[in-house]
């Protein structure tokens, strides 16, 4: 009825009110759903200071040591992939295992036990060169933070997985060319679920004070 539709309208507003202040959103349904179609007026501008959003994507392909390990993976799970038996969960257990694994894979085949060749084979420069070529991803961004990083920008680099994190922090100190104990400032912040709270407030603020000259955030988004 009319009343129970007011009512409503004045949570709903109190809700936007509410959360105005903790949510950053560029565009918001003017009312949810579940309202009637006479309702919905669409969607408007919240931040209309932000400027426009653009989305680019970039191919990537998988090095040579990714594909290698990336068939290893499917040909060592074959039986469980072409097997007809398997069903319920215990089907879906195996196929979630697997794909975990080949997810592992196209982030970082070092994210595979035993991959990671022995540093005492190779010297600090060596191992950075290693680290890089293994991955598809990580040779892309050999190319694009230097970029962005020369045209004043600063980057966000979220990750699931906090030993991917490490590796890009590897991938990171090799990056740079200056020694980090002769650094003015740190390359990048990294933010992870053992950040303490407060540590992690001050990292975002820092980050976002337009004279901050910190490039990179690292973020894990567990």
């Amino acid at each position: 009825d009319e009343a129970s539709e007011q009512l409503n309208n004045e949570v709903v507003e109190n809700l936007h009110q509410q959360l105005e202040y903790c949510m950053l959103r560029r565009l918001k349904a003017k009312s949810w759903q579940w309202l009637r179609p006479a309702h919905r007026l669409g969607q408007v501008d919240v931040l209309g200071e932000m400027p426009p959003k653009l989305v680019r994507r970039l191919p990537c392909r998988l090095s040579t040591f990714q594909r290698q390990i990336y068939c290893d993976v499917l040909a060592r799970n074959y039986k469980a992939l072409a097997s007809t038996s398997l069903k319920g969960q215990t089907a879906s257990m195996s196929l979630m295992n697997i794909f975990k694994q080949l997810q592992k894979v196209v982030n970082h085949p070092y994210l595979i036990p035993n991959q990671e060749p022995d540093q005492k084979d190779y010297d600090s420069h060596e191992a950075w060169q290693l680290l890089a070529a293994a991955s598809g991803k990580l040779q892309v961004l050999e190319k694009l933070l230097p970029a962005l990083r020369a045209r004043g920008h600063r980057t966000l680099i979220f990750s699931q997985m906090t030993r991917m994190l490490d590796i890009v922090e590897d991938f990171m100190d090799g990056l740079d060319e200056s020694k980090e104990d002769v650094r003015e400032h740190p390359l990048y912040y990294r933010l992870d679920g053992s950040t303490p709270t407060a540590e992690r407030q001050r990292l975002i603020d820092d980050f976002n004070r337009p004279t901050c000259l910190v490039p990179f955030f690292l973020i894990s988004t567990r």
